[in-house]
């Protein structure tokens, strides 16, 4: 199992969680999803592909939205990935990795959630919409730049939307 599935398959028990409806094994299913996890984080708060890897900044964001979503959104390992995130802010464009900013920006709006965490919604904040409105095309579109997968106009236009929208979720 790697992260980046476990990520999607968290939320979605998540979201199975959230229609009040009874199914065996759930709570279960997560609570060892969530230790995975927590075995995928390394020494500096980044968050490893596969448990035993090196830690990536681009799955420390999942990492710390999936603890999140299922009561460890205080835990030391959220913490210590949020830390990390901030800490570690791309400054411009051209490195942005859009899949990652994803869930960073997800993460660090969801730890809005508890009064000490609403710091790093603001330190990432404050960073993201500097970067994506000096960015923006006069169209409209976000162009390709930084790295990652399907680094494409269409893709990064898309992705910056998505969280954009993070503020009204």
């Amino acid at each position: 199992v790697d992260l980046s599935v476990a990520g999607w398959n968290i939320q979605a028990l998540k979201a199975a969680a959230l229609t009040g409806l009874y199914i065996d094994g759930l709570d279960e299913a997560m609570d060892k999803a969530i230790a995975y996890v927590k075995r995928c984080q390394t020494g500096d708060g980044k968050f490893a592909y596969k448990e035993g890897s090196g830690g990536k900044a681009s799955l420390t964001g999942t990492g710390v939205l999936s603890l999140q979503i299922w009561k460890n959104a205080k835990s030391d390992e959220a913490t210590k990935g949020l830390e990390w995130i901030v800490n570690n802010l791309a400054d411009d464009w051209s490195k942005v990795d859009i899949y990652a900013w994803y869930y960073h920006a997800q993460a660090c709006f969801q730890a809005t959630s508890f009064s000490s965490g609403k710091k790093y919604w603001k330190a990432w904040n404050k960073n993201f919409e500097k970067i994506i409105h000096a960015a923006q095309a006069d169209d409209g579109h976000w162009p390709p730049g930084g790295t990652g997968h399907h680094n494409t106009e269409l893709y990064r236009t898309t992705m910056t939307i998505l969280m954009l929208e993070v503020y009204y979720r």
